[in-house]
């Protein structure tokens, strides 16, 4: 095994573990549940909208695969903006995708970079009902939206790309958007980055040709050339 590999192995192992506490597999720590409750409350109440909790999706009407869903959990903005500083980049010639958007936090912390546009895609109608109240109760502009779809079958814009992505989905569906990711690149190279956090299926991405540069809870993957 060489050093990129092991290297590799450790951070996805630990993913794992962090993807467990969030997912339920092995239940949540008490500590976690604690600081996450704050954390929603919070932003909830500073923006005026409805982004925290915990949902189920496989009860949901539901536009793709619900036995390969997650629960929703809304991105913790501490690490999103951490994400979003390591890009190094001029958002504002990006158009931002959050990939299982959710009830659409992501959208409105992305809001605050100035991207070029702003668009969600999740599969789950109740939540992009959700979103885009939470859209119009943060005032954003016309150049956010949600779109219901299968992430499966979403296509990228022809243009510079940051694609967010916090733990959406199991490995069959990850490994689909991993291939469209990369053929869309492939279609027409240009700008491609993808914020992965608790990045459980980061070796489905590598495999699919791209190049994963390693943070604390997340990945910033580009394609390899």
């Amino acid at each position: 095994m060489n050093a990129i590999q092991e290297s590799l192995g450790r951070f996805s192992r630990a993913a794992q573990r962090l993807g467990h506490r969030l997912t339920h597999t092995f239940g949540p720590q008490p500590e976690w549940v604690k600081k996450k409750q704050v954390v929603d409350s919070e932003f909830d109440a500073a923006h005026g909208v409805e982004t925290g909790g915990i949902t189920e999706l496989k009860r949901l009407q539901v536009a793709g695969d619900a036995q390969d869903s997650v629960p929703h959990i809304a991105s913790d903005p501490d690490e999103f903006h951490s994400a979003m500083g390591a890009l190094g980049i001029d958002h504002g010639r990006f158009t931002f995708v959050d990939i299982g958007a959710g009830k659409g936090r992501a959208l409105l912390l992305a809001a605050k970079y100035g991207f070029k546009r702003i668009v969600g895609v999740e599969f789950a109608r109740e939540l992009v009902e959700v979103a885009q109240r939470n859209i119009h109760a943060a005032r954003l502009s016309a150049s956010t939206s949600i779109l219901h779809q299968d992430a499966t079958r979403y296509e990228l814009p022809d243009e510079p790309v940051v694609q967010f992505m916090y733990n959406p989905f199991g490995g069959k569906t990850m490994a689909t958007v991993a291939r469209r990711t990369r053929a869309s690149f492939d279609r027409n190279p240009r700008p491609l980055h993808v914020v992965y956090v608790v990045p459980k299926e980061l070796d489905t991405w590598v495999q699919a040709g791209f190049v994963a540069e390693q943070r604390d809870h997340y990945a910033i993957l580009r394609p390899a050339t």
